[in-house]
């Protein structure tokens, strides 16, 4: 009877002398079938070498692929998870995010099988995570890993991931007034500077830049922040020519529910843009900011210095609630609910359950019809709609009279 293969493991090679005199260290070793696999750790690196035989372990399980038409109970979730990832890491705008989201599935449903997946351990899973958001946004990357798997023959049943409910949309806005006041401290806001340089400098203003712009075309954050006067690749665009801000980058892949369709820059914001621009009509050019949110001549990210002045000021508006701030001041000013969608890039459906009620036309013909009293009245004159009581007796008597009169008045 042949002798079993052992696992892969890790063997301590002792230190040795070679044919040509030169000393070796000892090291530690992958032994696999025979064959030895170095590690790079010393003899007093135990957790070096565990790391390089995990990682060993990880390629080995790569290189082995996936079966065909398995049954669930023979498929490793996080084997799934994987292969999904490394699918859709080329065709996301975010592969970082897609992979912390995959590692997140990995590190909890990592050795258990397909089988296991049901409405229990979705819910246990959900249990375990921060938020409920972040649970359902995670638990759709493993639906549809398990859909891939499906798609590609790899896994022949049924398993159906069973998703937390959708949070609530939050109706979180800010007040024109609110605003004006947020924009002015922010703007006249100094700070001494370390070093010895005791003039206060305005650490605020590029805040100012981003809120502004973020308020007067509805996007989302990161789009804003990152967006550049100047063309160029990997970021959205703002043409200062044409007015035009363009929100994906060419060939940017965008998520069907993260649309960012170009839109023109309203002409107040498209002044405020020129000027920290600089910008140069005829020649085109640009000679001030080079970006949207700027500072110290790079983009940047204004989520901390944000979220300081929004604390200074009393409020505690995200930067995401600029953007439902701009949906529901163009609500409340009667725009065409058309206009709106295209304008920040949403579906009438997302419109219709968050924002329509601030809308002036929100549910216009009901209240006409309780003021003028046609409610409850026939549209119809003479021709009464609906079901109608039968009639009462002392008028069955009138309409027999009637129709006696009518019988004994016909000359027939």
């Amino acid at each position: 009877m042949p002798r079993p293969v052992e696992p892969p493991r890790l063997w301590l090679r002792e230190a040795r002398t070679l044919k040509s005199g030169k000393q070796r260290a000892a090291t530690w070793i992958i032994k696999d079938n025979g064959r030895q696999h170095a590690t790079g750790c010393g003899a007093d690196d135990r957790a070096g070498a565990a790391r390089a035989l995990e990682a060993y372990l990880t390629r080995k399980h790569v290189e082995a692929g996936l079966p065909q038409h398995a049954a669930a109970r023979d498929l490793d979730v996080a084997d799934l998870v994987r292969v999904y990832a490394e699918d859709r890491e080329s065709k996301v705008s975010k592969p970082r995010a897609l992979w912390q989201r995959a590692m997140n599935l990995i590190a909890w449903w990592g050795g258990k099988s397909a089988d296991e997946v049901n409405r229990l351990t979705c819910a246990a899973y959900a249990k375990s995570r921060t938020t409920p958001a972040a649970a359902r946004r995670e638990l759709e990357d493993l639906s549809a890993a398990i859909g891939f798997a499906q798609e590609n023959g790899v896994l022949r049943e049924e398993v159906v991931v069973s998703l937390p409910p959708k949070p609530k949309a939050r109706d979180l806005w800010i007040t024109r007034d609110e605003m004006a006041s947020f924009l002015m401290s922010c703007w006249r806001f100094r700070e001494e500077q370390p070093g010895g340089n005791r003039v206060p400098k305005h650490v605020r203003r590029h805040v100012v830049h981003f809120t502004l712009a973020a308020l007067y075309t509805a996007g989302r954050s990161s789009r804003i922040y990152r967006a550049s006067y100047v063309r160029e690749e990997g970021r959205p665009w703002v043409d200062l020519e044409h007015g035009v801000y363009y929100r994906k980058w060419e060939g940017e892949v965008a998520r069907a529910n993260k649309r960012a369709p170009p839109i023109r820059i309203p002409r107040r914001l498209l002044a405020h843009m020129r000027r920290w621009a600089k910008y140069d009509e005829e020649t085109g050019e640009v000679h001030g900011d080079r970006y949207v949110c700027q500072w110290q001549g790079r983009p940047a990210d204004p989520k901390k210095a944000y979220a300081r002045a929004m604390a200074d000021a009393g409020l505690t508006a995200t930067r995401h609630a600029l953007r439902h701030t701009a949906i529901t001041w163009l609500a409340r000013s009667g725009v065409p609910v058309d206009q709106i969608c295209g304008f920040a890039g949403i579906t009438r459906a997302v419109f219709e359950s968050t924002y329509s009620h601030h809308h002036p036309d929100f549910q216009h013909e009901v209240g006409q019809a309780f003021t003028s009293g046609r409610a409850g009245r026939s549209k119809l004159a003479g021709k009464p709609r609906g079901h109608r009581l039968p009639p009462k007796p002392r008028e069955i008597g009138a309409i027999r009279n009637e129709i006696e009169r009518f019988v004994s008045d016909d000359p027939l």
